[in-house]
């Protein structure tokens, strides 16, 4: 206890209280002040606790921030960081602060903007939210089963209110100022009421598209001219009608329909147009009491007359039926005067020995013996070869000799086709496809003729032989030149291939393949000799693959940018690696300076034969097994590069500009390239590979090389072993 002295004054101060010594009034110890060593309580069990001023401030220990200010007949403030963010008024609270975040639930009976009542929210009875702007009142009303504005009262969307809906008081706008106003439903119906009538108009209203009635027409309109409309009897032009589609005529039954126009001496005419109302072309006309015609490609073919039909041209059936039936056949006369037939239709008893079928006549049908034709569809009395179908010429004046001799096409009852030349058959239909026969000993050969055949070089030819040779060949003046040969030897396992002289092309999308492109390196791919050469021709990549799914790439080479990769290792019989480096005296007398160390010439920036105290690059070598700065395909500066040296590219684009794509073992992402070339270079030029020029040598500069005893050798180099008096075998490196 550090209480220390009461006097006749009092106590004295000041008054020191250990941690949980209480200072305790009234009768129950009903108020308690004391520290716990972490925290001050005043504690009251009993009535209410007041704290009285004309204004109570709670503030901070340290700082000297308030944090709550209490004022009398006035404000209640509460503050964070010294700052206000709550303060009751006379007419409610004012929040400080543009976010109020976790309120949970306030109950209010409004909520206003600002000093005045233009701006408000108020919550009314009957679950009635009201909201005010200005002075209109009140200018949005929200209760559980409507949101209400009133009359010049808009819903608003767009930044340049570009879509309004209201209700002017005695009309109900949908204004839209900006695009197109689209009315979507995913599901159900969409329907459009109107308790009298519905217009479609322009902005204006001056000009319709379409007008609906209830209980009345329908009408369409075309630069605000009524064009159609319904009726009690249906549908009713003003003007033309054309139709891109079908006409169907449905009334909702199975009974007879009908077209009608009314006719006087004029005719009904069907037409086609090639479109609009022009390029028209007649293609039925009928008329009333009179003939119907009808045409193709604007020309008469068909006229129904009083005694039958008339055709212009040739007339074609499926059917003919005669009225005789003890024997029926038709005739078809060409000279009715002379009753020569020149077509007779004919299905005699199969018991009596005849024939049935299209007979072709040039005499009276009398005098059978002159027959120059004749399809057979049936067989004889005797049931030979009953279900075939003959085509045959030069027939007897019986069955007896059908197929002897004369049959140039035979419908076998197999399901076979049979082509005859002579008597001998050359193609047959298989359930494989198409057999096709030559002679015994012999030959048999498909041959092709692009044009009428005076032209040799139009004919090809699919060509077998009884020595084991199928070939594709070519007729050059009228000598068949071979193109592609495939052997069938007896060691064999398999046919072998020879290709053509000129090479296998498989480019995509040629349709018409010139002399010059089986020589030269154009398309996607070309295997290919020239020049007693052989090339293989590629767009972008050739790639070597081991069998199986698409991803065993093991070779990659690019034609686009020359570059090239294996999966594995390259391997070689060589021993170093080596660049190409000029002389600077320009080796004059094509010397063989093999094994002879190497150094830079400070003068040239070329080579020199190393000396005593030079710094040595490498040696010339012999055995490179790989070689860079080589150009041993065309001048080295043939394509462009920049500053660092690298190889400059250049996009390739389509004929509308954009951009091509290859690759598509890696799903065709990479942009389709070709070098720059330089337009110095000129390919007319014969170019000669550094490699053939005497001032160009190989220079192994790491691995294993030969080199001659007499050279400057760095102490960096590790010998081998000794090969003899000249030379030694160096690692270089």
């Amino acid at each position: 206890m550090a209480l220390t002295k009461i006097d006749d004054r009092g106590l004295n101060t000041p008054i020191d209280l250990l941690d949980n010594e209480k200072i305790r009034f009234g009768t129950g110890n009903d108020l308690e002040i004391y520290h716990d060593g972490s925290h001050s309580w005043v504690n009251n069990s009993t009535g209410n606790l007041y704290l009285r001023g004309s204004e109570v401030v709670v503030a901070g220990n340290t700082t000297g921030e308030t944090i709550a200010h209490f004022v009398e007949n006035g404000a209640a403030i509460l503050r964070y960081d010294n700052s206000v963010k709550l303060e009751t008024t006379s007419t409610g609270v004012s929040f400080n602060d543009t976010n109020i975040t976790n309120v949970g639930s306030i109950a209010l009976d409004s909520i206003k903007g600002d000093g005045d009542d233009n701006t408000n929210i108020t919550f009314g009875g009957s679950d009635v939210i009201s909201f005010k702007c200005g002075t209109t009142s009140p200018a949005l009303t929200v209760n559980t089963t409507q949101v209400k504005v009133e009359d010049d009262q808009k819903f608003v969307a767009g930044t340049g209110n570009d879509l309004q809906i209201y209700h002017s008081g005695s009309e109900t706008m949908i204004d839209n100022t900006t695009g197109t106003l689209y009315i979507r439903n995913q599901g159900g119906q969409t329907l459009l009421r109107s308790a009298t009538q519905i217009f479609l108009s322009n902005w204006a209203g001056n000009e319709h598209y379409l007008k609906a009635f209830e209980n009345s027409a329908v009408e369409l309109y075309y630069d605000n001219v009524k064009k159609a409309s319904t009726d009690t009897t249906g549908f009713v032009t003003h003007g033309g009608l054309t139709v891109h589609g079908e006409i169907n005529i449905d009334n909702g039954g199975d009974n007879d329909k009908y077209l009608d126009a009314r006719l006087g001496s004029t005719s009904f005419t069907i037409r086609g147009t090639s479109g609009g109302d022009t390029g028209h072309e007649t293609l039925a006309q009928f008329t009333r009491n009179g003939a119907v015609n009808l045409y193709y490609d604007n020309s008469k073919k068909l006229e129904t007359t009083s005694v039958g039909t008339t055709t212009t041209g040739n007339h074609f059936a499926t059917k003919f039926s005669s009225v005789n039936t003890s024997s029926p056949q038709a005739e078809f006369n060409s000279d009715v005067s002379s009753n020569i037939a020149g077509l007779l239709l004919r299905r005699t008893s199969e018991t009596d020995g005849d024939y049935g079928g299209l007979e072709f006549h040039n005499h009276p049908s009398s005098n059978t013996a002159y027959r120059k034709g004749a399809i057979y569809f049936e067989s004889d009395g005797n049931g030979n070869g009953r279900g075939e179908m003959l085509l045959c010429n030069d027939i007897a004046a019986d069955s007896s000799n059908v197929g002897v001799g004369d049959v140039k096409l035979k419908l076998a009852s197999s399901g076979a086709v049979e082509l005859y030349h002579g008597s001998s058959k050359k193609v047959e239909t298989t359930s494989d496809g198409i057999l096709i026969s030559g002679v015994e000993g012999g030959q048999a050969a498909l041959t092709f003729e692009a044009d009428e055949g005076d032209d040799h070089s139009d004919v090809w030819q699919l060509y077998a032989d009884d020595g084991n040779l199928f070939r594709l060949q070519h007729k050059d003046g009228n000598v068949w030149q071979s193109a592609v040969d495939f052997y069938s030897e007896d060691h064999l396992s398999r046919p072998v291939l020879r290709g053509p002289g000129g090479g296998i092309n498989f480019s995509v999308g040629v349709t018409n393949m010139n002399g010059d492109m089986w020589n030269d390196y154009s398309g996607d791919g070309h295997l290919h000799r020239t020049d007693g050469q052989a090339y293989i021709a590629a767009d972008d990549y050739l790639r070597f693959r081991k069998n199986g799914a698409a991803e065993n790439k093991r070779f990659e080479f690019r034609t686009d940018t020359g570059n090239a990769g294996a999966q594995n290792d390259w391997q070689d019989d060589q021993f170093d690696f080596a660049e190409m480096f000029e002389w600077s005296d320009g080796n004059p007398s094509n010397q063989d300076r093999v094994g002879n160390t190497v150094a830079v010439d400070g003068l040239t920036g070329k080579i020199k034969i190393a000396e005593s105290g030079d710094t040595v690059i490498g040696v010339v070598s012999g055995t490179a097994a790989f070689t860079a700065n080589c150009a041993s395909m065309q001048w080295q500066g043939a394509y462009l590069r920049d500053e660092w040296g690298r190889l400059e590219i250049e996009l390739v684009k389509d004929a509308d500009g954009n951009q091509l794509y290859n690759d598509p073992d890696n799903g065709n992402v990479r942009p389709k390239v070709n070098l720059k070339p330089n337009p110095d270079w000129d390919e007319n030029q014969s170019y000669h590979r550094r490699e053939d020029r005497k001032e160009w040598d190989k220079i192994g500069i790491i691995g294993q090389c030969y080199v001659r005893k007499t050279a400057v050798i760095p102490s960096s180099w590790i010998k081998l072993k000794e090969i003899d008096s000249v030379k030694d075998f160096y690692l270089i490196k």
